[in-house]
C-alpha cells in the first residue's frame, strides 16, 4: 500500500469519525434524557443531557470552521477553541449531580470518549498537521 492511499485512508477515517462523534453525542442525551430517574429535577435532566448536545454542536462549529465553506478565521478559530472548554465542565457537573446513579459516568464515558477524538481532530487541523493536505 502505498502512502498516498494510507494518507488517504487516513483522512475518511477522520471525516467519518467527524460524522459519528456528534451522533454518539445526541445518542447519549437521548438514552440519558429517556432513562433518567422519574423523581429527578428537570434541571438536573437537562444537566445531564446537555454535555451531548455541546458536543455535537462543537463538533458541528469544527466542522464549519475547517471544511467546505469555513468561518473566518478570526472568529471561527477562536470560539471553536475556547469552546472545547465547555464540554468537560458540563460532564463533570452531570456526574457531580448524579452521584449515586451508575448510568451518568457510564454515558459520560462514552462523551469522554467522543471529546478526546474531537481534541484530536483538532490538534492535528489546528495546527497544519493535517494527514493527506
Amino acid at each position: 500500500m502505498s502512502s498516498q492511499s494510507l494518507a488517504g485512508a487516513a483522512v475518511d477515517g477522520v471525516l467519518f469519525l467527524l460524522f459519528i462523534v456528534p451522533l454518539a453525542s445526541v445518542w447519549v442525551s437521548v438514552v440519558y434524557f429517556f432513562s433518567a430517574p422519574k423523581d429527578a429535577a428537570s434541571g438536573d435532566v437537562l444537566l445531564g443531557a446537555l454535555p451531548g448536545l455541546a458536543l455535537a454542536s462543537l463538533t458541528t462549529l469544527g466542522l464549519l470552521t475547517t471544511e467546505g465553506r469555513p468561518l473566518q478565521p478570526q472568529v471561527g478559530v477562536p470560539l471553536f477553541l475556547v469552546s472545547l472548554v465547555v464540554p468537560p465542565i458540563l460532564m463533570a457537573l452531570a456526574i457531580k449531580v448524579y452521584r449515586g446513579s451508575w448510568r451518568v459516568p457510564v454515558l459520560q464515558t462514552i462523551n469522554a470518549a467522543c471529546y478526546l477524538e474531537l481534541l484530536w481532530v483538532a490538534f492535528f487541523t489546528f495546527l497544519g498537521l493535517r494527514v493527506g493536505h
